[in-house]
C-alpha cells in the first residue's frame, strides 16, 4: 500500500493539467432500491458521486469533481459534473453493467513553459481556459472475491465538445476530441456484514485517459493543442457508503 500512496502523491503533484478525467462509475449496486455514495481524493482534487437503482436492472448516477487553487503566477482550478443512466446484471459473484451520460467541464490552468522547473531559452507563458460538454459511454465488471474484497475493471469512451478553448486568450484550433479511459479498482469492505455485504468500502482506483487516433511518438507541433491530446493517468483513494446495507443492519 505504501508504494501506491507514494505513486499517488507523485501523480497528484506532477503539475498543472489542462484536462483530467473523472473516475469511471462501476457502482456496487445489485438490486432494485440499492444505492451508494462515494467520496474520493486524487490528493490534488476531490470527487463525490451517488448512484441508485429505482427499478430492477435500471441505474442512475451523478458525480461532481472540483479543484480549488488560489495561486497567482501558477494555478490549476476547475470543476466538472456528469449525469448518467444505464443497466446492470448480477450473474453469481459478478456485477456487469453499462452506462451512458453527459457532463460539462470548466478548467483554468496557468504556468510557464511546460510546467518543468528547469528549462532552457525564454520562458513561455501559458494560460488555458477550457469549457466543454461531454458525452460518454462505459462498460464495467465487478467480481466479489469475498465479502471483504472485490476487484473491478471499467472502460469508458468520452467525446469532448469544446465551447471555449483558449491559451493566453488565443483560440486553439480544436473543436472535438475522443478519449479512451480505462480504470482498475479494488474495494475493501468494512463493518458488520448485512446479507453477506459490508456497508462501508475503501476504494483504490488506477486509471488513465488517452486521445484516440493520436500518436504520442509524433507529437502535435502546436503545443497548446498537444496539451489536450496528451495521455493522463491518476491514482484515487476513496470511501463508499451503501445506505441500504446500513438500514438493513438497523432493521436486524
Amino acid at each position: 500500500m505504501k508504494p501506491l500512496l507514494l505513486l499517488a502523491g507523485i501523480w497528484g503533484l506532477s503539475g498543472c493539467a489542462v484536462y483530467m478525467p473523472m473516475q469511471n462509475a462501476a457502482p456496487d449496486i445489485r438490486a432494485q432500491h440499492e444505492s451508494e455514495v462515494r467520496a474520493s481524493t486524487f490528493l490534488s482534487r476531490g470527487e463525490v458521486s451517488g448512484a441508485y437503482s429505482p427499478l430492477k436492472h435500471v441505474l442512475v448516477r451523478g458525480a461532481f469533481g472540483s479543484r480549488s487553487d488560489h495561486g497567482d503566477s501558477t494555478f490549476w482550478r476547475g470543476r466538472q459534473y456528469e449525469l448518467a443512466a444505464g443497466t446492470y446484471w448480477v450473474p453469481r459473484s459478478w456485477t456487469l453493467g453499462v452506462l451512458g451520460g453527459f457532463g460539462q467541464i470548466r478548467n483554468q490552468t496557468r504556468y510557464r513553459n511546460d510546467g518543468q522547473i528547469i528549462f532552457l531559452g525564454e520562458p513561455v507563458q501559458h494560460e488555458f481556459d477550457v469549457r466543454c460538454n461531454k458525452l460518454f459511454g462505459e462498460a464495467y465488471a465487478l467480481y466479489e472475491v469475498s465479502n471483504r474484497f472485490s476487484l473491478g475493471v471499467s472502460c469508458r469512451s468520452t467525446r469532448l465538445y469544446f465551447t471555449r478553448l483558449t491559451d493566453v486568450g488565443q483560440p486553439i484550433d480544436l473543436r472535438q476530441l475522443t478519449r479512451a479511459e480505462p480504470m482498475l479498482l479494488m474495494r475493501f469492505g468494512l463493518g458488520d456484514p448485512y446479507q453477506g455485504g459490508r456497508p462501508v468500502q475503501l476504494q483504490l482506483s488506477l486509471g488513465g485517459s488517452v486521445a484516440m487516433g493520436y500518436d504520442g511518438r509524433q507529437p502535435d507541433p502546436d503545443y497548446s493543442r498537444r496539451q489536450l491530446r496528451q495521455a493522463r493517468s491518476y491514482v484515487a483513494l476513496g470511501i463508499g457508503l451503501l445506505p441500504h446495507r446500513v438500514a438493513g443492519l438497523f432493521r436486524n
